[in-house]
């Protein structure tokens, strides 16, 4: 059974890497991820329009390699039921999985995955003190959770979840408080990919380099900046 090997807090969204991939694959995965979050961001302000954004970050996935296997992102409502990130996040990714057709026990799997790493981060405080940071917005609150696994030894495949919160009276930490949706609005999203091992790799240090350089020109930009 794949289990959580670790899990990192990326803008709003929390990251988790099931055990069996390698340093590369996941150093691979997790550069993938941040190349469509950087180019979603560039192109969408995701508190404005969240819906856009999403769609343009699946759009560089599939670009980038992926295979597309579920993809929404809409409008919902949840007349008189408190909501919590985990099982909100538990139900949409299982609607994403559900059309996987994979082992019988890819569902269960990544599941499982992003379930431990929602128990586990506020046992970090520094990554739990970035996300309760990055998750609220002027809305409310966003979160998402992605899980990555090798159900094989062939491909990864990646289940993510979106919830968004748009109320006033939305919860300062939304990872931990309940909240009746009949008072505001939420828009969820549900996202299922998988990429070849070998095609995730391709090109992996050239993606890489650049990234580092991305981070280094801002480094320098705040350095210059301080004088």
């Amino acid at each position: 059974m794949t289990t959580l090997a670790n899990a990192a807090v990326l803008d709003d969204a929390i990251v988790a890497f099931g055990s069996g991939l390698s340093a590369e694959e996941v150093s691979a995965a997790r550069n993938l991820y941040r190349t469509a979050t950087l180019v979603a961001n560039a192109k969408f302000d995701k508190d404005a329009d969240p819906k856009g954004w999403y769609k343009q970050f699946n759009t560089v996935m599939v670009d980038l390699g992926w295979v597309a296997q579920h993809y929404q992102f809409d409008s919902n409502s949840h007349s008189d039921k408190g909501l919590t990130v985990d099982n909100v996040i538990g139900e949409l990714m299982g609607v994403a999985l559900s059309g996987i057709k994979a082992q019988l026990a890819a569902p269960a799997v990544l599941l499982d995955i992003a379930s431990k790493a929602l128990e586990s981060l506020p046992e970090d405080a520094e990554a739990y003190a970035v996300f309760k940071s990055n998750s609220k917005t002027s809305a409310g609150g966003r979160v998402s959770v992605a899980s990555f696994a090798k159900l094989d030894d062939n491909t990864l495949y990646l289940a993510m979840g979106v919830m968004d919160v748009r109320s006033d009276s939305a919860p300062k930490e939304v990872l931990i408080l309940n909240w009746n949706s009949s008072c505001g609005e939420t828009y969820e999203g549900a996202i299922a990919l998988n990429i070849g091992v070998n095609e995730l790799m391709d090109g992996a240090g050239d993606i890489h380099a650049r990234l580092n350089g991305v981070k280094a020109t801002k480094r320098n930009a705040y350095l210059d900046f301080i004088g």
